[in-house]
């Protein structure tokens, strides 16, 4: 299989993802810092930078190195959008229990649709029983990451290890959506009435849904949303729609992989520290520095050219959802 297919496939896989509502199982999310626009650019997907909310495709270099939570909680960052209070504990929790139950006592402002998310990467983490073990197989993980899978996986006992197997079940976004307690609770209500409105053919309400997402502005909401914000179908199939073109799925388009970075460049951290990117070094999969790392040695395969075009769709989405452009996302009525 060539590069540029590799490529592709994995942009649909996620794209797929997106359709069935299962990314939040299936594709990690990564916090904490992602790389330049330069350094992606010039083929150097590990180069740190803290992307900041002021503008598309603005970054500030960092040091180079893993970033620690404590250094992602400092991330500038503006609220020109209706960014939750919990955004930046989020980012920076440690204790993944202690952040859920203090959230979960504050639904007025999405606490509790905060607390689901650390909950169900806890609970995915749970089901591959790797915290029972002393520390990560180096058969597994090879002798090449070993150290980053220790750090990770201290990371993640540290955030998932104090959980018990019934908060891991009430708490979940799953249970949370169906139940009175996820009623109560501001961004559990707006999600799912979002995405009703997603999976709505009827294109007046296609942009009343969409205006409403890009006025909330929340990027945990948007990371779960991925690539619904554009998709849309015919009878020739699935398709992504921006800016007056449609991508459709079935050419494995490289913009798939633009909206997995998106949420970035709203203030969720993307990087190592990320409990599903973190579960992934520990069990063998692979180790990454950040979203754009991922994105950079995966699905663009270091193929520098590939992730120019990634990074520029990512910029132009970002600038498009900053400035609340809604007809970038939704056709024109015809």
């Amino acid at each position: 299989m060539d590069r540029k297919h590799r490529t592709a496939t994995r942009a649909t896989v996620i794209a797929a993802c997106a359709v069935a509502g299962l990314c939040l199982f299936l594709v990690p999310t990564w916090p904490e810092w992602g790389a330049s626009s330069a350094a992606l650019r010039a083929g150097d997907p590990s180069a740190p930078a803290a992307v900041s909310l002021a503008g598309a495709g603005s970054a500030r270099e960092a040091t180079r190195g893993s970033p620690s939570i404590a250094q992602g909680s400092r991330l500038e960052i503006s609220h020109p959008l209706g960014v939750t209070q919990w955004l930046a504990r989020y980012n920076a929790a440690r204790d993944g229990r202690a952040f859920a139950l203090e959230a979960w006592n504050s639904p007025a402002t999405g606490g509790r649709y905060y607390a689901s998310s650390v909950v169900d990467s806890c609970a995915f983490l749970s089901a591959t029983s790797a915290l029972e073990q002393a520390q990560p197989d180096i058969s597994v993980v090879g002798h090449e990451n070993h150290l980053r899978a220790i750090n990770a996986f201290n990371l993640l006992q540290a955030r998932c290890g104090q959980f018990t197997p019934e908060e891991l079940d009430r708490m979940g976004r799953r249970s949370l959506i169906s139940s009175e307690e996820g009623r109560e609770d501001a961004l559990v209500v707006a999600s799912n009435k979002l995405n009703r409105g997603l999976s709505s053919p009827d294109l007046e309400s296609r942009r009343t849904t969409v205006r409403t997402l890009l006025d909330l502005g929340d990027p945990l909401v948007l990371d779960s949303v991925g690539m619904r914000l554009a998709l849309y179908g015919d009878q020739a199939g699935s398709y992504l729609y921006f800016d007056g073109k449609q991508f459709p799925l079935r050419d494995q388009p490289l913009i798939a992989s633009a909206f997995y970075l998106l949420p970035c460049g709203l203030g969720l951290h993307c990087g190592s520290s990320d409990p599903m990117l973190a579960t992934g070094c520990i069990t063998g999969s692979a180790c990454y520095e950040s979203r754009f790392d991922r994105v950079a040695r995966e699905f663009a395969g270091g193929d520098s050219k590939l992730q120019s075009q990634i990074l520029d769709y990512y910029e132009r989405i970002l600038s498009a959802v900053k400035s609340k452009d809604v007809s970038k996302f939704v056709p024109p009525t015809k």
